[in-house]
């Protein structure tokens, strides 16, 4: 137990340091990790580099996006009934000081009879 308790105080803490953003020209989802130091004078690197960007796009222009757990769930939401599903609606934020999380909302280009195809891309490079 005590093991878990530490592992998701880490979690909690180095998610402070993902910065999400919405690319408007790709429409892409995109996570980084912000890095700052503190002026000590051994030098110790506390915050540990992630050289990574993740992303989430698709092959249709979403009309919204999701970029924190709360905004997707909702307040007191759940992964069964998420508030951005139930309502069709994305708050459409990005930033830093959530909890990281990507999802993207398209409108589906579907008609009766007729198909579609729709590539979701998601990598962390």
């Amino acid at each position: 137990m005590a093991v878990r308790r530490c592992a998701r105080l880490a979690r909690e803490f180095h998610r402070t340091f993902i910065e999400t953003e919405f690319n408007l020209e790709h429409g892409a989802l995109l996570a980084s990790k912000v890095l700052w130091d503190l002026p000590v004078e051994n030098n110790t690197h506390w915050n540990r580099s992630w050289p990574y960007t993740a992303f989430l796009s698709a092959s249709i222009t979403p009309a919204g996006f999701d970029a924190d757990k709360r905004d997707f769930l909702g307040r007191n939401g759940n992964l069964r009934q998420p508030q951005t599903v139930m309502s069709g609606q994305s708050r459409n934020h990005a930033g830093r000081w959530g909890d990281p999380s990507a999802a993207s909302n398209s409108k589906s280009p579907l008609r009766q009879g007729k198909g579609a195809r729709l590539s979701l891309r998601s990598c962390r490079q």
